[in-house]
């Protein structure tokens, strides 16, 4: 049994949240980058904090670490996903 991979756990966190954190850079940039193209809505916030996988990439000095690895970019750069609310609203 699998779950969709933009549905959040208990505390709102998305695969997308823990990609971003994950300790090794190569690997983060890896998975967020399949994460982005696999239709991972890249504004969905954690309940606890209403951080969104950008806002953690920051906090993680995620920024720059290389072309590939710079995560804060990839998100930011990456077409959001239609399911978005966040950017369906700006759209219409």
């Amino acid at each position: 049994m699998s779950a969709p991979i933009h549905d959040p756990d208990s505390t709102g966190q998305t695969p997308l949240h823990y990609a971003v954190c994950y300790p090794d850079p190569a690997a983060a940039a890896g998975l967020t980058q399949a994460l982005l193209s696999a239709g991972c809505d890249p504004d969905t916030r954690r309940r606890t904090d209403g951080f969104a996988p950008l806002h953690l990439a920051a906090m993680m000095g995620r920024v720059e670490v290389s072309e590939e690895e710079d995560l804060t970019n990839m998100i930011l750069m990456f077409p959001p996903p239609t399911h978005s609310p966040f950017f369906s609203s700006l759209a219409s």
